[in-house]
């Protein structure tokens, strides 16, 4: 019967530097294309999400379009407040800050008439995430005619 001797140069357990080398690379190799499908995931979410602030910032241009058509701006203002907006800020002489929370969403409107032609306000709508408006998502911004 044949015997090992385990006492002979070059026979040693363990595991050589190659072997682990090796192991790691291929380990990512299978790994490499899951980890992409949750970053990939992780950045539709983002897309998904600022794709619906986006929409909703887009609802509240067509609802002010809507009211600048159908009131002057002393009644749109009582329109809003009416509509659940309410004021929190009077920005100056004539501009007017609003915010409103939706499911999702708080969305700030500024109603800016300083500086303006009389019949001309100039509108930005934010959409935030948190109820502190410190999360922006979305901003949109554009001047109307609003009826007199």
């Amino acid at each position: 019967m044949y015997k090992q001797n385990h006492n002979c140069m070059g026979y040693e357990r363990g595991v050589t530097i190659s072997e682990i080398l090796i192991s790691i690379v291929l380990l990512a190799l299978i790994f490499l294309p899951f980890w992409g499908m949750c970053v990939q995931d992780d950045t539709n979410s983002v897309a998904a999400t600022t794709l619906e602030a986006s929409y909703e910032s887009q609802r509240q241009i067509e609802y002010l379009y809507s009211v600048s058509q159908g009131y002057s701006l002393q009644d749109g203002r009582a329109k809003l407040s009416q509509d659940g907006f309410f004021e929190i800020e009077l920005i100056a002489g004539k501009d007017f800050k609003y915010k409103k929370t939706t499911d999702h969403y708080h969305v700030v409107l500024e109603l800016r008439t300083q500086g303006y032609p009389e019949d001309l306000v100039y509108v930005i709508v934010k959409v935030y995430r948190d109820e502190r408006l410190q999360q922006l998502y979305t901003q949109t911004e554009m001047a109307m005619v609003w009826k007199h």
